[in-house]
Protein backbone atom coordinates (compact mmCIF):
# COMPACT_ATOMS: atom_id res chain seq x y z
CA UNK A 1 0.00 0.00 0.00
CA UNK A 2 1.48 3.25 -0.87
CA UNK A 3 -1.09 5.66 1.87
CA UNK A 4 -4.17 5.45 3.09
CA UNK A 5 -7.02 8.64 4.15
CA UNK A 6 -8.67 8.01 7.39
CA UNK A 7 -11.06 11.41 6.71
CA UNK A 8 -14.43 10.61 5.51
CA UNK A 9 -16.77 10.12 8.78
CA UNK A 10 -19.25 8.49 6.12
CA UNK A 11 -19.03 5.83 3.19
CA UNK A 12 -17.41 6.61 0.13
CA UNK A 13 -19.52 7.06 -2.56
CA UNK A 14 -16.99 7.44 -5.69
CA UNK A 15 -13.35 8.13 -6.26
CA UNK A 16 -11.76 9.31 -9.21
CA UNK A 17 -7.88 9.31 -10.44
CA UNK A 18 -7.36 12.47 -11.76
CA UNK A 19 -6.71 12.99 -15.68
CA UNK A 20 -3.85 15.78 -15.47
CA UNK A 21 -1.90 14.77 -12.00
CA UNK A 22 -1.20 11.20 -11.54
CA UNK A 23 -0.57 11.89 -8.02
CA UNK A 24 -4.12 13.82 -7.65
CA UNK A 25 -7.25 12.03 -6.28
CA UNK A 26 -10.61 13.38 -5.70
CA UNK A 27 -13.45 11.56 -3.51
CA UNK A 28 -17.02 11.55 -2.19
CA UNK A 29 -18.67 10.81 0.70
CA UNK A 30 -22.25 10.34 2.00
CA UNK A 31 -21.78 12.92 4.35
CA UNK A 32 -21.85 15.36 1.63
CA UNK A 33 -18.32 16.00 1.50
CA UNK A 34 -15.80 15.75 -1.65
CA UNK A 35 -11.58 15.23 -0.80
CA UNK A 36 -8.76 16.11 -3.19
CA UNK A 37 -5.68 14.00 -1.93
CA UNK A 38 -2.32 14.64 -2.96
CA UNK A 39 -0.45 11.00 -3.10
CA UNK A 40 3.23 12.72 -3.03
CA UNK A 41 2.57 14.54 -0.09
CA UNK A 42 0.28 12.12 1.57
CA UNK A 43 -2.19 14.80 2.61
CA UNK A 44 -5.20 16.69 1.78
CA UNK A 45 -4.87 18.91 -0.52
CA UNK A 46 -8.67 20.36 -1.21
CA UNK A 47 -12.73 19.81 0.53
CA UNK A 48 -16.04 21.03 -0.59
CA UNK A 49 -18.75 20.67 1.22
CA UNK A 50 -21.87 20.09 -0.16
CA UNK A 51 -25.01 21.49 2.70
CA UNK A 52 -27.78 18.77 2.68
CA UNK A 53 -27.07 16.28 0.37
CA UNK A 54 -24.84 13.65 -0.43
CA UNK A 55 -22.70 13.24 -3.19
CA UNK A 56 -23.69 9.66 -5.17
CA UNK A 57 -20.72 10.07 -7.45
CA UNK A 58 -18.22 12.41 -9.48
CA UNK A 59 -16.42 12.61 -12.63
CA UNK A 60 -13.85 15.07 -13.75
CA UNK A 61 -13.84 17.52 -16.59
CA UNK A 62 -10.97 16.85 -19.57
CA UNK A 63 -11.01 20.85 -20.44
CA UNK A 64 -10.30 21.58 -16.46
CA UNK A 65 -7.07 21.23 -14.84
CA UNK A 66 -8.42 21.55 -11.66
CA UNK A 67 -12.22 21.03 -12.69
CA UNK A 68 -14.59 18.22 -11.83
CA UNK A 69 -18.64 17.60 -11.23
CA UNK A 70 -20.50 16.18 -8.41
CA UNK A 71 -24.50 14.33 -8.88
CA UNK A 72 -26.46 13.83 -5.63
CA UNK A 73 -29.37 12.94 -3.95
CA UNK A 74 -31.19 16.39 -4.68
CA UNK A 75 -31.09 16.31 -8.36
CA UNK A 76 -28.30 18.92 -8.73
CA UNK A 77 -25.67 18.45 -10.72
CA UNK A 78 -22.43 20.82 -9.31
CA UNK A 79 -19.32 22.07 -11.64
CA UNK A 80 -16.05 22.20 -8.97
CA UNK A 81 -12.94 23.77 -8.90
CA UNK A 82 -10.32 22.54 -6.49
CA UNK A 83 -9.37 25.74 -6.18
CA UNK A 84 -12.68 27.35 -5.27
CA UNK A 85 -14.65 26.75 -1.89
CA UNK A 86 -18.24 26.64 -3.77
CA UNK A 87 -19.45 25.29 -7.11
CA UNK A 88 -18.46 27.36 -9.64
CA UNK A 89 -21.92 26.09 -12.24
CA UNK A 90 -25.02 24.17 -11.14
CA UNK A 91 -27.53 22.18 -12.77
CA UNK A 92 -30.55 22.85 -10.49
CA UNK A 93 -33.67 21.85 -11.93
CA UNK A 94 -32.78 19.15 -15.10
CA UNK A 95 -36.17 18.85 -16.81
CA UNK A 96 -36.46 15.10 -16.85
CA UNK A 97 -35.90 14.94 -13.11
CA UNK A 98 -38.12 16.89 -11.69
CA UNK A 99 -41.27 14.66 -10.27
CA UNK A 100 -44.13 16.62 -9.31
CA UNK A 101 -45.77 15.55 -5.76
CA UNK A 102 -49.30 17.11 -5.40
CA UNK A 103 -48.69 20.69 -5.52
CA UNK A 104 -45.02 20.84 -5.41
CA UNK A 105 -42.04 19.78 -7.87
CA UNK A 106 -39.07 17.46 -5.85
CA UNK A 107 -36.31 16.26 -7.56
CA UNK A 108 -35.16 12.47 -8.69
CA UNK A 109 -31.62 11.21 -6.62
CA UNK A 110 -29.22 11.61 -9.64
CA UNK A 111 -26.97 8.08 -9.12
CA UNK A 112 -23.99 9.06 -11.74
CA UNK A 113 -22.16 11.35 -14.12
CA UNK A 114 -20.41 11.23 -16.30
CA UNK A 115 -18.50 13.47 -19.04
CA UNK A 116 -18.17 12.93 -22.50
CA UNK A 117 -14.49 12.40 -23.26
CA UNK A 118 -14.64 15.93 -25.43
CA UNK A 119 -15.79 17.69 -22.52
CA UNK A 120 -18.40 19.05 -24.18
CA UNK A 121 -21.27 16.78 -22.49
CA UNK A 122 -22.90 15.96 -18.92
CA UNK A 123 -24.52 12.36 -18.75
CA UNK A 124 -26.56 11.82 -15.87
CA UNK A 125 -28.99 9.18 -14.22
CA UNK A 126 -31.24 8.06 -11.02
CA UNK A 127 -34.08 7.25 -9.84
CA UNK A 128 -36.56 8.58 -12.31
CA UNK A 129 -35.74 6.07 -14.77
CA UNK A 130 -33.95 8.83 -17.11
CA UNK A 131 -30.88 8.96 -18.84
CA UNK A 132 -29.98 12.75 -19.45
CA UNK A 133 -27.16 14.29 -21.92
CA UNK A 134 -26.97 18.04 -20.74
CA UNK A 135 -24.10 20.67 -23.10
CA UNK A 136 -21.19 22.07 -20.40
CA UNK A 137 -20.82 25.15 -22.22
CA UNK A 138 -25.05 26.65 -20.62
CA UNK A 139 -26.18 23.65 -18.64
CA UNK A 140 -29.23 23.02 -21.64
CA UNK A 141 -30.20 19.46 -22.67
CA UNK A 142 -29.12 17.75 -25.62
CA UNK A 143 -30.92 14.51 -25.18
CA UNK A 144 -33.03 12.48 -22.83
CA UNK A 145 -34.16 8.64 -23.01
CA UNK A 146 -35.80 5.74 -21.00
CA UNK A 147 -35.93 2.38 -21.66
CA UNK A 148 -35.16 0.77 -17.93
CA UNK A 149 -38.05 0.20 -15.67
CA UNK A 150 -36.23 0.95 -11.81
CA UNK A 151 -33.72 3.14 -11.40
CA UNK A 152 -30.81 3.31 -13.32
CA UNK A 153 -27.61 3.28 -11.32
CA UNK A 154 -24.32 3.91 -13.99
CA UNK A 155 -24.04 5.77 -17.09
CA UNK A 156 -20.29 5.78 -18.98
CA UNK A 157 -19.40 7.31 -22.01
CA UNK A 158 -17.87 5.49 -25.12
CA UNK A 159 -14.16 5.94 -25.53
CA UNK A 160 -15.14 7.96 -28.86
CA UNK A 161 -18.27 9.80 -27.06
CA UNK A 162 -20.58 8.40 -29.65
CA UNK A 163 -21.95 5.87 -27.37
CA UNK A 164 -23.62 5.65 -23.85
CA UNK A 165 -23.71 2.48 -21.61
CA UNK A 166 -26.59 2.32 -18.48
CA UNK A 167 -27.38 -0.27 -16.13
CA UNK A 168 -30.46 -0.12 -14.07
CA UNK A 169 -31.88 -1.78 -10.56
CA UNK A 170 -33.48 -4.22 -12.76
CA UNK A 171 -30.63 -5.70 -13.48
CA UNK A 172 -30.60 -4.28 -17.76
CA UNK A 173 -27.73 -2.74 -19.78
CA UNK A 174 -28.64 -0.72 -22.23
CA UNK A 175 -26.20 0.91 -25.00
CA UNK A 176 -27.06 4.01 -26.65
CA UNK A 177 -26.22 5.99 -29.61
CA UNK A 178 -25.36 9.41 -29.02
CA UNK A 179 -25.33 11.61 -32.36
CA UNK A 180 -26.68 15.28 -32.37
CA UNK A 181 -28.75 16.80 -35.82
CA UNK A 182 -25.00 18.18 -36.73
CA UNK A 183 -23.65 14.95 -37.04
CA UNK A 184 -26.41 13.66 -39.60
CA UNK A 185 -26.01 16.54 -41.82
Amino acid sequence: MLCAFFDHRAPITSVVADRHHAHIVHSSSAEGLISTYDLRSERRVALHEIVNSCPTEISQLPQMKHGFVSCGAQGRVLFWDINASDPIMELREPPPGVITAGSRQTHQQLRSVAVSPSGEYIATCGDGQVLSVFRVVDGSLAASASTHFAAVTSVRWSPDGRQLISGSENCSLASWNFFLPSDLA
